[in-house]
Order: structure tokens, then sequence, then C-alpha cells
């Protein structure tokens, strides 16, 4: 059986000198429907002239795939000397809670020992446009269990409840000039979207520690009462994951059903990293970077709803 179910749209935003948040990389992104059907507002991890992440903006139209209305500055401040958010903001992932929009993001600061520390933040805004910072300090930190940090993740809201899927350092290299980063995913759920209770087990880990390192940037959606999970993980270089859930904390990785492979040359020949997918009406749309972790832009992928659960479930 022939498992590559998404269809290659190409690719829809490369790094600009014209936008100073986006001068480098197409990295980690999300969406999220806005109140002009089949408009969707992107949020965009890029880079600026001196390589700091930076969060901003773009309108989608699915219909049409074109982008208008590229935000002019970052939307998000980086933080004061000292704080988890200096050195850069990425990884964004957005939920909305009433009328209010909940957009977590990853602040780093330079590391002296490690390459860098990491806390998640929290901005919010009631029109998609303007945000404001909900506290200088991550409200998810590094805990007793996750105490080397926590990175990328996936907000989803599901009845009563707010669920999280979260990147969690598992370890650093040992040596001194070993900076390999060792994470995997874990789980947590919210009531409020500001206190999150933690799962002590690792939902997606590694098939072991010699041929992978890095499993990151989870994407979640359920689909008739059944969770699935796209992610990135590397040994030598990304490709995309995939992984099935009947509770969304117990986990099954079947990488093979992934359904997207590299291209035999281009922007994406190399590198698949940091997918996003979301629903719209009957389809599946997945945003991913290409080679060197979105230095080539990012692009984007369709499937039906129903082709999809034919191959997965069928």
């Amino acid at each position: 059986m022939n498992n590559l179910y998404w269809e290659k749209l190409g690719r829809m935003i490369e790094p600009t000198n014209d936008i100073e948040w986006l001068n480098h990389w197409v990295s980690a992104s999300c969406a999220i429907e806005t109140n002009k059907k089949g408009v969707f507002k992107l949020f965009l991890t890029g880079k600026d002239k001196i390589h700091r992440s930076r969060i901003g903006s773009v309108d989608l139209n699915i219909h049409t795939m074109n982008l208008t209305n590229f935000s002019k500055e970052a939307i998000i401040e980086l933080g004061d000397k000292g704080t988890f958010d200096e050195n850069g903001t990425g990884y964004p992932s957005i939920v909305k809670k009433n009328n209010k929009y909940f957009l977590y993001y990853l602040g780093w600061i330079k590391g002296i020992h490690v390459s860098w520390y990491n806390g998640v933040f929290l901005a919010t805004s009631s029109d998609l446009i303007n945000f404001e910072k909900y506290s200088k300090a991550p409200i998810f930190d590094r805990d007793k269990d996750d105490y080397l940090g926590v990175g990328s993740l996936c907000l989803l809201k599901d009845e009563t409840d707010f669920l999280m899927w979260y990147t969690r350092f598992d370890s650093w290299g040992k040596s001194k000039n070993d900076h390999k980063h060792y994470y995997n995913i874990k789980f947590a759920n919210s009531t409020n979207c500001l206190n999150w209770k933690r799962s002590k087990e690792v939902c997606i880990n590694f098939k072991n520690k010699k041929d992978e390192y890095a499993i990151a940037r989870p994407s979640v959606i359920k689909l008739n009462n059944k969770y699935y999970m796209w992610y990135c993980y590397r040994g030598e270089s990304y490709k995309i994951g995939f992984a099935v859930s009947e509770d969304g904390e117990v986990w099954e990785r079947k990488d093979d059903l992934a359904g997207i492979e590299y291209s035999s040359s281009g922007w994406d020949s190399e590198m698949q990293c940091y997918p996003f997918v979301f629903k719209y009406e009957e389809h599946l749309y997945m945003m991913y970077c290409g080679n060197n972790y979105g230095a080539t832009g990012l692009g984007i992928a369709k499937t039906s709803i129903k082709f999809f659960l034919n191959i997965i479930d069928g």
C-alpha cells in the first residue's frame, strides 16, 4: 500500500529582506481560522538580521492560497535582560477560550555549558492582531520531572479541558563537546489555560538513543474520538513522524504512516520538520519547514479526511 497521502502544494513562504522579523528562516508555525470563512491567521517563527527568532503573522486564504497582511513588526517583544525570552521567541501554538486567544510560545536565553535555556510563555489577544504578554516569566517551565526544560508544544480544546503536548528535555550530551539535545514528548491538561497538570509518562519516546536523539514539535488533531499526532524526529536530519492514540495520553508510534517524504530535489529534499496540521471542511492541511530547519522556507500539503482515515484505519 502507498502510504503517501499528503499532496504537496508547494512552498508558501521564504525568508525575505523586506520583512525585518523574517530575514532568515521560516520555522515552526501555527494557524487558526479567523471570522472570515476560509481565512486563517498564520503565526510564523522567523529570524531578524542578527538571527534572533521572532514571531509574526500573515493571513492565508485557504481557497486561493493567497497570503495577505504580513505583520510589519514582530507581534511579541523580546524579554528584558535576564529573562527567558531575552534572546528569542518562537514555536507558537494558539487556542481560543471564550472570546480571547491564548498564544503560547517558546522563549529562550543563551546558555554557557549548554546551548540555551527555554521557557513557555503566554500572550493573549482579543483580535488576533494585538497581543499582550501575560507575564514576564514563563507560564509553563521546568519542574521536578522536567528539570532540564520544556520546548515546543501543541494546544487543543477538547470538550471541557484544554490539552497540551509538549517537548521536554531528557538530557544533554555527556561530553564537553557533545551538544546534542535529547528530547521527547509529554502531555498535560488544564481547565483554564493557566494551570497545567502534567502526566509523568512520556507520550512519544526514542526508538533508541543511538539512532535518534530529538523528537519535537507535536501537532495533534482529533477525528472520530481518536487522536492523531505528527511531529519531527531526528538522527542525522529531521523527518516527520506519526502516532495514534485512543485517549491522547498513551500513543503508538507509526512513523511509516506519516504520509510524506523528502522531495527528490529542492527546498525540502534534505529535511522536513516542525509540522502543524489543521482541519478545514473535508480536508486536512499540513504546514512544515524545509531544509536547514526552515532556512529554505515553509510549505503546505493537503489531504482529504476520508482518504487519510482510509489509509490509517482502513
